[in-house]
């Protein structure tokens, strides 16, 4: 999938194209991830970032492929100009990682 070298594809747009293309709608989505739909209608139009515990949550309610569930990440975190919090949990589990991504 090309997704990484298309710019115009954001983490809103990618998570909503994954809820339509599951047929599950807007408020049948927010209630069993635990969120108001408010905030998740803030997720979903990119005027709120979602945080950690909450990503986890829609990543896992969506059930995407692996693929599907890395672009998610990648996609999230781009929006945050951060790391992508399966790459922070991988880094953070191997003490050797962050020494061996200074040499790199």
């Amino acid at each position: 999938m090309d997704v990484y070298m298309n710019e115009s594809l954001t983490f809103e747009k990618f998570l909503k194209a994954k809820r339509l293309a599951r047929t599950i709608r807007l408020r049948e989505f927010a209630r069993p991830v635990g969120l108001q739909i408010s905030h998740y209608c803030s997720i979903e139009a990119g005027s709120l970032p979602a945080q950690e515990n909450k990503l986890h949550r829609i990543v896992e309610a969506l059930d995407p492929s692996r693929e599907e569930k890395s672009i998610l990440f990648d996609l999230a975190a781009k929006t945050k100009d951060d790391i992508s919090v399966d790459v922070k949990k991988l880094i953070k589990s191997h003490a050797w990682i962050p020494a061996l991504l200074r040499t790199v």
